[in-house]
């Protein structure tokens, strides 16, 4: 079992607080660790997104940079596109 230390009290309403316990006890968890998990998801949730939004982000500039720069590939037709990129893929690139 895991150890809190730390401790945090919050007032909710009335209804929230009957929808906090009958998830809970719909998850089969207490309230306190119903109400942990809900903000351990959301904590992920919100930290997926910025990591994800600057990987992207530098990613999109990257490959703009590399497009201005000549280093892209243009194809006439699909089968020529496709055909690369199986090779790209069988490289392991």
């Amino acid at each position: 079992m895991v150890k809190y230390t730390n401790r945090l009290q919050v007032s909710i309403s009335d209804k929230l607080h009957s929808r906090l316990k009958d998830s809970a006890k719909y998850s089969g968890v207490s309230v306190p660790e119903y109400v942990r998990y809900v903000l351990m998801k959301e904590m992920e949730r919100h930290y997926k997104d910025i990591i994800a939004g600057k990987e992207l982000s530098k990613s999109i500039k990257s490959g703009i940079d590399d497009y201005r720069k000549g280093k892209t590939k243009n194809f006439d037709n699909i089968k020529k596109a496709i055909e690369y990129l199986d090779e790209y893929v069988e490289k392991g690139e």
